[in-house]
């Protein structure tokens, strides 16, 4: 059939926006002091650190302990999303709600990405626990190891940072389940099922078959309205090459409180058991068995 006029321009089709990454457990500060756009510094929550002793009629003076309570700093991030447009059919009303709508579906994902190794106060680095240590451990067993370290070390419920695809393998174990809005653990600490990169502490990229998974303090999260450079009209539009420009972007800062630790899993019964006895990688395996001598093959 023979073309005899263009197509017809219809609108754009309605996205659906993904569920469970890290804005969904996220505590939202809506702060009306835009200093915080140069980073934020908070003095952190206690951790579970406290002792007893008897009681006698004389108690024993006061002991100060080596535990310091620093201020924990927090730094910014400009997170953006542009794009030009070679079709002169659009507004520029059109073409700002184009760069709104760019940077809502990928802000999510690049701020995932950038709080994992790359920030200023990365989830990952050098000075990550490893509480189950640097080798891959089952799912369950660095599961385990996560929460109890969150329960050891952090006083109020925290937050595991999961890259996106280990989420099955997480409901298979019926490790997860959807309440209010976001995922938990049978234990209640919240999953951000996130664009998180899944490398170790050095960078490097975990083995095939294995990924990192992390555990926070909770994450509060402060964010700017969403700037659109040009929204007055005048400088949206490239005449020299007849392409319309979008761009919008906003300032974030992350935070949990300094606290995070990391575990190396193996997917589909990968990795080193853990030893129930002693919480620490098991020494002797079956194979395809996760069990040990005494509890028998």
């Amino acid at each position: 059939m023979a073309v005899v006029a263009p197509p017809l321009l219809v609108p754009t089709p309605t996205l659906t926006p993904p569920r469970f990454g890290l804005l969904s457990v996220a505590e939202i500060v809506d702060d009306p002091d835009l200093h915080w756009q140069n980073g934020t510094e908070h003095l952190p929550n206690p951790t579970p650190s406290g002792s007893t002793s008897g009681v006698d009629c004389d108690p024993d003076p006061l002991t100060p302990t080596a535990d310091t309570m620093d201020t924990v700093v927090d730094g910014s991030l400009r997170v953006w999303a542009n794009f030009t447009l070679p079709h002169a059919a659009f507004s520029a009303d059109e073409v700002h709600e184009r760069a709104r709508l760019a940077l809502s579906v990928s802000e999510s994902n690049s701020v995932e990405s950038a709080i994992w190794s790359s920030s200023t106060s990365p989830l990952m680095s050098d000075d990550t626990v490893t509480p189950a240590g640097t080798s891959a451990v089952p799912m369950l067993a660095g599961l385990g190891a996560l929460e109890r370290w969150l329960w050891d070390n952090y006083g109020g419920t925290g937050v595991l940072h999961v890259p996106r695809q280990l989420v099955p393998f997480l409901v298979a174990d019926r490790q997860v389940a959807e309440k209010n809005g976001r995922l938990v653990t049978p234990l209640g600490t919240a999953v951000s099922a996130g664009a998180y990169p899944a490398t170790g502490p050095a960078g490097a990229a975990a083995p095939a078959g294995q990924a990192w998974i992390v555990a926070s303090g909770t994450v509060r999260v402060r964010r700017s309205p969403v700037r659109v450079p040009g929204a007055n009209g005048s400088a949206y539009f490239d005449y020299s090459t007849n392409t319309a420009l979008g761009h919008a972007e906003r300032v974030y800062v992350v935070g949990w409180e300094g606290v995070q630790a990391a575990a190396l899993v193996g997917l589909a019964g990968e990795g080193t058991p853990i030893d129930p006895n002693t919480g620490f990688p098991g020494v002797q395996s079956y194979p395809g068995l996760n069990v040990y001598p005494e509890q028998g093959a």
